[in-house]
């Protein structure tokens, strides 16, 4: 089950060079449908929302997974509306 906490996390493992596994570290990040929505949550300037909202739209996106996150994370109203304008 999802939830506000873990929706979106995932990890990268960082290489840091160097042929021993101590120089390999795993970094905790998040992935853009939740990133976009943190972005909502933070009531971001109108200019930032507009650049990250471009960005995901001209990346690889999955909109059934953003508004699943969305909804999750209380914003779903304010991107619906963003959303429907941009596209």
């Amino acid at each position: 089950v999802l939830n506000d906490l873990n929706c979106g996390q995932g990890a990268l493992n960082c290489d840091r060079g160097g042929p021993e596994p101590r120089n390999n570290h795993i970094v905790p990040c998040y992935n853009a449908e939740r990133t976009l929505c943190d972005i909502f949550r933070i009531d971001a300037e109108m200019q930032e929302k507009r650049f990250a909202v471009k960005q995901y739209l001209n990346g690889k996106k999955n909109l059934p997974r953003l508004m699943e996150y969305a909804k999750i994370l209380q914003v779903e109203k304010k991107i619906r509306q963003y959303m429907e304008v941009l596209l």
